[in-house]
């Protein structure tokens, strides 16, 4: 999904976000409220906590 689809999709369910805004989230550049996680979770159809989890990598090999 677009940044400029999920504003879209955001502004339908009442969260002003633009694409601009989107950018700035995503680049740590603009904090959420507890309201728009949850839209924007919603929207992505995930849960909130799964928009926190850190990627996973891979354990080094042990020896």
């Amino acid at each position: 999904m677009s940044q400029s689809d999920l504003a879209a999709k955001l502004t339908v369910r009442g969260i002003a976000l633009d694409r601009a805004s989107v950018t700035r989230i995503e680049n740590g550049k603009r904090y959420l409220r507890d309201f728009e996680i949850r839209a924007i979770a919603s929207v992505l159809r995930v849960s909130v906590s799964w928009l926190f989890k850190e990627a996973n990598v891979a354990d080094p090999i042990r020896r």
